[in-house]
């Protein structure tokens, strides 16, 4: 079997799969994410020890952090910054024997959506999240070749004059639509948010988010997911819409949106995908 860990800013998930040909699993307990990695640790440990430990044959983490290159350790994380520079992946490696993978929550979401979701025809695609902070993944091909990787979608600055985000920077796309953000300046968490001028605002700046990351990576579609998108009405019904208005060129094939098939299931499925590719087709 394969374990699979969902670390999120939020909460932690972990499931287990019997195989990686399908993306049906045993939902393990799930937990608070603790903001202090050596107590994290022993909250994975738990779960993972109540298994039959000789049956694992591979572990994927799935992270809300930036991955360092070589896939083992926390680069940077504002909001996991004891994460950073820890031997999560060896750490794990060495209390179950087995083979441990790791990246970003975003790229192994885009696995899942790719292997399993609407994404699974295209070439050149894109998977969004849009919950504690604003992230995305972009993957390219071409015939046998592709390569997977990060980006800080969030991070691109949409309003010069808007909020400082917790970046530093002024204006970025996450400090609209970013959930810890959004609940940091309202008081409440964005569901709890009613206001249809905030959604109007909020939608806009991501559809103007999705054209930039349009033009810049070539991508030709892109699944949506994350807690906030998915259980939007207004997001939902109106995102498309506003792509097709920003998006201006005769040259250029409608860009479709796909909301995400395993709904917020993705990066968990999609870790334990980090086993069937090969570590240099990631760029972390």
């Amino acid at each position: 079997m394969y374990i699979a860990v969902d670390i999120g800013g939020t909460s932690t998930k972990m499931g287990e799969l019997e195989t990686l040909d399908s993306s049906s699993f045993k939902t393990l307990p799930s937990f608070s994410t603790l903001s202090n990695y050596k107590n994290q640790l022993k909250q994975i440990f738990g779960v993972i020890d109540g298994l039959d430990r000789s049956s694992i044959q591979g572990i994927g983490i799935s992270i809300g952090a930036q991955v360092s290159r070589d896939g083992t350790q926390v680069f940077a994380s504002s909001n996991l910054p004891d994460y950073v520079g820890r031997s999560i992946v060896s750490d794990l490696e060495q209390r179950y024997g087995c083979a441990v993978r790791m990246a970003h929550d975003c790229v192994c979401g885009l696995l899942a959506e790719k292997r399993f979701g609407g994404l699974s025809s295209f070439d050149r695609v894109a998977y969004i999240t849009l919950s504690t902070g604003t992230g995305a993944a972009v993957q390219l091909r071409q015939g046998n070749n592709a390569i997977t990787f990060s980006n800080e979608m969030g991070h691109q600055v949409v309003e010069p004059d808007g909020f400082r985000c917790l970046c530093g920077q002024i204006g970025c796309l996450e400090t609209i639509t970013g959930g810890k953000q959004i609940e940091l300046r309202y008081g409440k968490p964005a569901s709890r948010i009613q206001d249809p001028k905030f959604w109007e605002r909020f939608t806009y700046f991501l559809a103007i988010g999705i054209v930039n990351l349009s033009w810049l990576t070539r991508i030709e579609t892109a699944a949506i997911s994350g807690g906030i998108a998915l259980y939007n009405p207004y997001v939902k019904d109106n995102l498309q819409s506003l792509i097709d208005k920003l998006w201006i060129g005769e040259e250029r094939q409608r860009f479709l949106l796909h909301w995400s098939s395993l709904a917020e299931d993705s990066p968990l499925v999609g870790a334990t995908l980090l086993h069937t590719i090969e570590p240099e087709t990631i760029l972390h």
